[in-house]
């Protein structure tokens, strides 16, 4: 496991800093936190718990790799398995900020809270033409997907 040097994501325990920023991952660090999705991890608000699941993460994530899993074996080059995946979690992450956003249509909501929740909104816009972008790298049958 590589040394960490500060969350990329905001304070120690993953949350936005005081000043409410969330700086971008630094390209060496996604791997510490490629099994757990922040949005889950967020459910939890003891920093500790937090940190435990990120650990945890990190054994299992380095377990999958020793495995050695060929891609040859998919029957597609990886960097095409390796999108589909990703475009699968930016799906997640679609759905989920697509979710906040209709909260903007709460009455309850204050002035801030609905443009957060619009902003939420705008941005699963965006990830939505992401995700049609790499739709159209791929056919439409013959898919490699594994989702059941």
């Amino acid at each position: 496991m590589r040394e960490q040097t500060g969350d990329p994501h905001g304070d120690q325990d993953g949350r936005p800093g005081r000043s409410g920023a969330v700086e971008a991952p630094r390209a060496e660090s996604w791997e510490d936190r490629a099994v757990f999705r922040e949005t889950f991890l967020n459910l939890h608000p003891e920093p500790e718990i937090r940190a435990a699941y990120r650990q945890v993460g990190v054994s299992l994530y380095e377990a999958a790799l020793a495995l050695e899993v060929s891609y040859v074996e998919r029957g597609e080059p990886a960097v095409a398995t390796d999108l589909r995946a990703v475009a699968r979690d930016i799906w997640v992450a679609q759905a989920y900020l697509h979710d906040l956003g209709r909260q903007a249509e709460a009455d309850t909501q204050d002035a801030a809270s609905t443009q957060l929740c619009l902003l939420a909104a705008a941005v699963a816009e965006e990830l939505e033409g992401i995700l049609a972008r790499i739709s159209e790298a791929f056919p439409a049958s013959g898919s490699a997907d594994d989702e059941a």
